[in-house]
């Protein structure tokens, strides 16, 4: 550092600095404002720290209701005459139960609600409360009735395509068997699988023939005039959808089939095996029912 430079810290520096101290009066102008600001800042803190009206009188009527009523009073010298002594209890003395030795609270209402109108506030508040909790549990319990009706029919039509798959594959294993033995129709008409005949079908006619034929002739069902027959070409009857029978037609079917296969060929569908005799399979095969071979 050059010798033409001030040192910041040298005292040429240092005296240059202004001492300036809060709250120090420079005048007596000033020791005057400051003494002013001072005591508004104390009136206005004893004023906040002064209690309210409504504090003083609580604070008042506490002490009052603290004080026990005095012995020249005209009620205490009704009470000494009837054998009231201080610190005895007001009323027969019952065992077991708590007696007051204090006196009742006094509650001074600040509102300007009627008498009761609080309790009856309460209550209706409580019944309010009490309306949405039971609404509330009715919504629940009718969405859990939705959701187990949504299950009961989403298992029936689950049930309903198995039951379904279960019976076209049980005709089409009845026919098999069946032929085996050398049967060329079933027992049952609908025992074994039933398909429409094509091989008689009109061959397409054309456009103008078929409007003349349209326009001047009843129209024709071709259900009603379709062909049924078996694999085997014989005829059958007009073929019933499965997925037109109710479910009761459809599990009576099924179990009527499924004791004709154990009965007739000593076979089980969900063994998927046929047995050699009735010993054989009663010994070896679970049961009559899906339920009974999945467990």
């Amino acid at each position: 550092m050059s010798d033409s430079d001030d040192d910041y810290m040298s005292e040429t520096i240092l005296s240059g600095i202004q001492d300036v101290r809060p709250g120090i009066a420079k005048s007596h102008a000033h020791k005057r404002a400051l003494g002013i600001c001072a005591r508004s800042e104390s009136a206005a803190e004893c004023i906040k720290a002064m209690p309210k009206k409504i504090d003083l009188e609580k604070i008042r009527r506490d002490e009052a209701l603290a004080k026990p009523v005095g012995e020249d009073t005209k009620g205490f010298s009704l009470l000494a005459k009837m054998g009231y002594k201080p610190g005895m209890v007001l009323g027969k003395p019952k065992e077991g139960s708590q007696v007051l030795t204090q006196p009742l609270e006094l509650n001074f209402k600040t509102g300007r609600t009627g008498v009761g109108h609080e309790t009856q506030e309460k209550e209706e508040q409580k019944d309010r409360v009490e309306a949405h909790l039971n609404q509330m549990k009715e919504i629940v319990a009718k969405q859990e009735e939705l959701l187990v009706d949504y299950r009961k029919r989403k298992r029936t039509t689950v049930d309903v395509k198995q039951v379904s798959g279960d019976l076209r594959k049980m005709r089409k294993a009845c026919q098999e068997l069946d032929v085996q033995i050398g049967m060329d129709t079933p027992s049952v008409s609908w025992y074994w699988p039933i398909y429409k005949d094509r091989t008689g079908e009109i061959h397409e006619e054309p456009l103008s023939a078929k409007y003349s034929r349209r326009r001047y002739q009843q129209p024709v069902d071709e259900e009603e005039s379709a062909k049924y027959v078996y694999a085997n070409g014989k005829e059958a009857p007009t073929e019933i959808k499965i997925e037109d029978l109710d479910d009761d037609e459809l599990s009576d079917r099924l179990n009527a089939l499924v004791g004709y296969l154990r009965q007739k060929h000593f076979y089980c569908f969900w063994c998927g095996a046929k047995f050699e005799d009735d010993n054989e399979l009663i010994e070896h095969c679970p049961g009559n029912t899906k339920e009974l071979h999945d467990e």
